[in-house]
């Protein structure tokens, strides 16, 4: 049997091979190295490091939307870490959670296992930690409808980072900028996402940049640019696949539709709208389904098809009610009243 000394060198070495393609988005390859070391910690019972490699193992699932899968991960880490004592560890199995919970809608359990995160990550003066969380926690702000707490968040997040947290920086950069999207401020939204992909294409970070390049995207496309909107869908595209991002994909299948739309292109539109449903169904991503029904039934109310909409709006509203988006909610409900008259 080798040495320990050699399993521990093998294991900080599938660590840091994890972490590259981890940054890179090359989660399958990250995956299978965070596995490989999470098996040699069992053989060495390296609590720490073994709830380490779970936590890993579950972020990365929950971004390929394997949420069963990767809420196993994050109990076995928070199992561990808790009887070990390791705050820093019990405090990133809780922000793993609370993202896990917010991607699935549960917007109630993300926030207390987040709020509980956050608590801990005050005391801890590790301000990568506290500030992935504080974007975490800005996420369900924003989401349900709390946006000047969900903006402090993100200003917290923005002003306490090290500037080698760029992953973090361009998470932040690009919510501040879905934020004010979702208020129609699409100028001041390119702003941010502009600097988050140029961020992006500097440190090598291409899931974030693909993020906001189809935010921006949909800016451009709502602004009357759908030409340069679909460029930046072509950049973004290929780096989501390659990662195996199907929830970016999701998003990114609604916004093309959307262009599409601007273009004059229905059937392509409707396609992709369709396209962007199926997969938010597989991935069971409520609030993202259900806005991609809204986009579907706008576009078939403009064609004057009143029985697909009223199908359309629907959906949209039995999922908004099942994750409680009221904002979300009245709009569906509105969209059905017009349509009775």
């Amino acid at each position: 049997m080798p040495e320990t000394s050699s399993l521990k060198e093998e294991i900080d070495q599938l660590r840091s091979e994890g972490d590259k393609a981890y940054e890179v988005g090359q989660w399958e390859a990250a995956l299978s190295k965070y596995k490989a070391m999470t098996a040699l910690t069992i053989t060495l019972n390296l609590k720490s490091v073994m709830a380490e490699g779970y936590r890993k193992c579950g972020h990365i699932e929950r971004m390929r939307g394997n949420f069963r899968a990767a809420e196993k991960m994050f109990q076995k880490a928070l199992a561990i870490s808790t009887s070990d004592g390791d705050m820093p560890g019990i405090t990133d199995t809780l922000k793993g959670l609370s993202t896990l919970f917010f991607r699935k809608g549960e917007y109630g359990q993300a926030m207390r296992y987040g709020q509980e995160a956050l608590s801990n990550a005050r005391t801890l003066k590790d301000p990568g930690l506290l500030g992935g969380i504080l974007i975490d926690v800005g996420n369900i702000y924003c989401v349900t409808g709390r946006y000047d707490e969900g903006m402090r968040s993100y200003d917290e997040a923005l002003n306490i980072l090290p500037q080698k947290e760029f992953l973090h920086i361009g998470r932040t950069l690009n919510n501040i900028g879905e934020t004010h999207k979702r208020f129609k401020r699409y100028k001041e939204a390119i702003d941010y996402l502009e600097k988050a992909i140029a961020l992006g294409l500097d440190k090598g970070d291409p899931i974030n940049r693909a993020w906001s390049l189809f935010c921006a995207a949909e800016c451009y496309a709502r602004l009357g640019d759908p030409d340069k909107a679909c460029l930046y869908l072509d950049d973004a595209e290929p780096l989501l696949k390659e990662a195996a991002d199907e929830v970016g994909l999701q998003e990114l299948y609604k916004v093309r539709g959307l262009a599409l739309k601007f273009k004059g292109d229905v059937a392509g539109a409707k396609a992709l709208f369709v396209q962007s449903i199926k997969l938010g169904k597989k991935l069971m991503l409520p609030a993202e389904t259900a806005s991609t029904y809204v986009e579907l039934g706008t576009l078939l109310k403009e064609q004057n098809d009143k029985e697909g909409a009223r199908g359309s709006f629907a959906q949209a509203q039995a999922l908004y009610q099942g994750v409680r988006l009221q904002k979300e909610l009245d709009e569906a409900i509105y969209q059905l009243d017009q349509l009775s008259k």
